[in-house]
């Protein structure tokens, strides 16, 4: 399956935002059966960054600013783990420039903790958001721990633009369409 995120500068201060959302939608497909075969203490902590995995107002929102940080990564890595037993397993990150400190130590423990795993995260980001940033030490701590390949995508010019669009849509595009294009994406694949 294919579970995505797309992060923006406005999700960039909520708490684990990327993790939320694919989890969110996994139990919006698939109903709370999802997460029941989860040990109840990972359970309890997935429910304090995704309410409505309890349901109730119980002590979970008594007690939402003590996060057990183990207990949700693990959480998290049990739930991708379960969803990738059903079938090979697709995250896709967007924009992961914008993600927050809390959700970045997370992908790099589920990173690290699922490498046999058949799961499969792809980050999308731009290269000149990270410079000098904690999201740039920690892919070249990535880097030395052997857990990603890197691939970069050039900017691409109106020409290469024109030929994406003249595949696309089987006739030459306007100049004025690719040249809005380019304007507007800025070359960014």
């Amino acid at each position: 399956g294919i579970l995505e995120s797309s992060l923006a500068a406005t999700t960039s201060s909520i708490p684990y935002y990327p993790f939320r959302e694919i989890i969110r939608t996994v139990i919006n497909k698939e109903g709370k059966g999802s997460i029941k075969e989860i040990t109840m203490a990972y359970q309890i902590e997935l429910a304090k960054i995704i309410p409505e995995i309890s349901g109730k107002s119980n002590d979970v929102e008594k007690n939402i600013f003590m996060l057990d940080k183990f207990r949700l990564f693990e959480g998290v890595r049990r739930f991708l783990a379960l969803q990738a037993s059903k079938s090979p397993l697709f995250v896709c990150l967007d924009n992961i420039h914008w993600i927050d400190k809390g959700s970045l130590e997370l992908l790099h423990y589920l990173i690290r903790a699922l490498r046999k795993s058949p799961i499969f995260f792809f980050l999308i980001y731009r290269v000149e958001e990270i410079k000098d940033s904690f999201f740039q030490s920690v892919l070249q701590l990535m880097g030395r721990e052997g857990l990603y390949e890197k691939i970069n995508l050039e900017t691409l010019e109106t020409a290469d633009i024109a030929q994406m669009l003249s595949l696309i849509i089987d006739a030459s595009p306007p100049f004025e369409l690719t040249g809005y294009i380019f304007k507007e994406t800025g070359g960014n694949p």
